[in-house]
């Protein structure tokens, strides 16, 4: 009845809005319009075939998925790359919604003037009344907080795109409303309604079946903005989008991780060590090449290779694979109590190399020290990252590796509270060398954006640090400095820019299965079935031209955390530590002296090196300020004489 309803009333405006205040008869009503439409896109934006994005129109009913949707992408409308390889929509088209983490994207014909967006130094401008830009919860009418901007990097000044990007993640299962007014073109004059937009804002019937068949859905998304304070009147767009279900999102993962850690027992399947290395260097009692046995879900544990999965899509064991790790015993353990055990995670495109390269933080604090690599995002990766972007068919073997890299960590850190202990190189006088049950991580750079993730799945750890860490991949790519070889390749692939951009947000989809933005809202207080309630100490360096501030800020916003001052940054809707000694997770930000980087969406254009990006990793008060932290009970302290710098 209710559909009924609108059908009726939608009937009635497309009649009274065609007619005015006259009688409608028929000699009076006009014909319907003719709009240029093609089958294959959106239609609501002329300039380019699949934007806005995302958009219902890419959507299917289905009955059998939580949200009653499924993505149904037409592959005709994906732009090919240079080799006309056209792109498999199969994956994406396997979720109920919409990434919930999207960057929100449409197209304009001309510069436009966006002095009036809403801007991330200014996010209450975003929800105030006469914002340009809206982005509304279509369940509750309330707006979400977002900053709007327009490529900076657009090579073609007749497509020019705008992102809209929300301060957290956007709600599972849920629909939502973009609106779009108020703007102007650079040179002049009022940036117009497409043909088509403004046959359904207005009411004007059209010719096109396919028009027709979203003006139901369009009333509705005009009423609800019009509820909420936007009146159709003067709209340039608008559009609707229903983000997936977290069954959609993370289901797969967390159907890996409990096979997975059924398969290897409550210690662990096997601890294998083929290597050890005594006095490796001035720190290091002892350096310990090994391997832990995995279950696996590739259809090979080298690179390419690409998940195995079942009739219903779910991943598929298949069989045991020995994964390599390196661990490091500190001297300081020698004769001394049982230190603890901390699994790290490395960089981009780096590996477990990275253990021992930070023995003298483990010899300081009788910490010992081991890490597996990244599938996915490890060295080895690299190549196989370089291919990936120029044919993004080959794109899921990145995300489908990643999560066997998480299977990877958690096992690895089973195993070292488990079998592990029972080999004699990870022993001192008979004695294992630190206390299972005192059990943490520390992510680096990538290691902490996985991190976060890796956390909210694992039951094996329940505190860590994460160490210049961000969330959402989408937002992090164009800010940051070291995306600049692998976009030389993108580019030469996919030349033109807007297509570029256009399948990044697309690609996302694959992303939420494992970036920190999906389990962050489960980090802390919301945790994933089988795993426990986290605490985290975040720590950031401000202007961070690898790892950019605006992601870490969402990350922090997403997560729930408090913000240790005083501080070089401040942090949009995250609350301030009462005081420190601080009982929970916190943020704390450094502050390496470097210049702001720009506002938009490029990485900075000056030469410092990396020194903004390595300022907490290393310094003296982050690994004091870590190691306080990472004790039972521990809490975050503040070990700076007022704002934390280089030290």
């Amino acid at each position: 009845m209710r559909h009924l309803a609108r059908t009726v009333l939608s009937t009635l405006l497309i009649l009274s809005l065609s007619c005015g205040p006259f009688a409608c008869d028929e000699t009076t009503e006009p014909d319907p319009i003719e709009v240029r439409i093609d089958a294959e896109c959106d239609n609501v934006n002329p300039h380019y075939c699949m934007l806005p994005w995302p958009s219902s129109r890419y959507l299917t009913p289905d009955d059998s998925t939580e949200t009653g949707w499924r993505v149904d992408y037409p592959p005709d409308a994906f732009p090919l790359n240079t080799r006309l390889d056209p792109f498999d929509t199969g994956p994406y088209n396997r979720f109920d919604g919409f990434p919930p983490s999207a960057q929100i994207l449409t197209l304009f014909d001309a510069p436009v003037d966006g002095a009036n967006l809403p801007s991330h130094l200014d996010y209450d401008a975003s929800v105030a009344a006469g914002s340009p830009t809206v982005v509304l919860d279509m369940a509750t009418g309330q707006r979400v907080a977002h900053f709007a901007e327009f490529d900076v990097n657009y090579d073609d000044p007749s497509k020019i795109l705008l992102y809209i990007r929300p301060a957290t993640r956007l709600l599972e299962n849920r629909r939502y409303a973009v609106a779009i007014r108020d703007l102007q073109y650079a040179d002049g004059g009022d940036v117009g309604a497409s043909e088509v937009f403004a046959a359904l804002r207005d009411g004007v019937v059209t010719t096109s079946a396919l028009v027709e068949g979203r003006r139901d859905s369009f009333e509705e998304l005009f009423t609800a903005l019009d509820d909420a304070g936007v009146p159709r009147e003067g709209l340039i767009q608008a559009w609707d989008f229903h983000t997936a279900s977290g069954a959609s999102i993370w289901g797969d993962m967390l159907a890996m991780r409990d096979d997975a850690l059924e398969r290897v027992g409550d210690d662990g399947l096997g601890c294998n060590v083929t290597m050890v290395t005594d006095d490796y260097d001035a720190s290091t009692l002892r350096r310990i090449d090994g391997t832990v046995t995995v279950p696996l879900y590739l259809d090979s544990a080298s690179t390419p290779s690409n998940m195995v999965r079942d009739e219903d899509g779910r991943p598929v064991y298949q069989g045991d694979v020995e994964v390599p790790f390196i661990a490091v015993i500190p001297n300081s353990l020698a004769g001394a109590e049982p230190g603890r055990i901390m699994t790290m995670g490395h960089g981009f495109f780096d590996s477990a190399e990275v253990v021992p390269a930070f023995s003298g933080y483990a010899d300081d604090y009788g910490v010992v020290l081991a890490g597996t690599d990244w599938w996915g995002l490890c060295g080895d990766d690299a190549l196989g990252a370089a291919i990936a972007v120029s044919n993004l068919s080959l794109f899921p073997e990145i995300p489908e590796r990643l999560m066997q890299a998480y299977v990877n960590h958690m096992v690895l850190q089973r195993s070292l509270a488990g079998v592990c202990t029972e080999q004699e190189a990870f022993q001192i006088d008979g004695e294992t060398a630190y206390d299972p049950e005192q059990n943490y991580f520390w992510g680096i750079s990538l290691g902490a954006i996985l991190g976060t993730s890796l956390m909210a799945l694992s039951p094996e750890v329940d505190r860590g640090t994460l160490t210049v860490g961000a969330a959402n991949f989408s937002m992090m790519q164009s800010r940051s400095a070291a995306f600049g070889d692998l976009e030389l390749v993108y580019s030469a692939w996919y030349e033109d820019r807007v297509d570029r951009e256009f399948y990044w947000s697309v690609i996302g989809q694959l992303f939420e299965m494992v970036d920190p933005v999906t389990y962050a809202p489960h980090l802390l207080d919301d945790p994933l079935p089988g795993s426990p309630a986290n605490q985290v100490l975040y720590q950031v360096s401000r202007g961070d031209e690898l790892v950019c501030n605006i992601a870490s800020d969402m990350a922090v916003r997403t997560a729930g955390l408090e913000l240790i001052t005083p501080t070089p940054h401040d942090i949009w809707g995250v609350n301030e530590a009462a005081a420190t000694p601080y009982d929970g997770s916190a943020v704390q930000y450094w502050d390496a002296g470097v210049p702001d980087p720009p506002v938009g969406n490029e990485p900075p254009d000056f030469d410092w090196g990396d020194a903004a990006h390595i300022a907490p990793i290393g310094a003296a008060s982050a690994e004091a300020q870590m190691d306080e932290f990472l004790r039972p009970g521990g809490l975050v302290t503040n070990q700076c004489e007022g704002i934390c710098d280089l030290d």
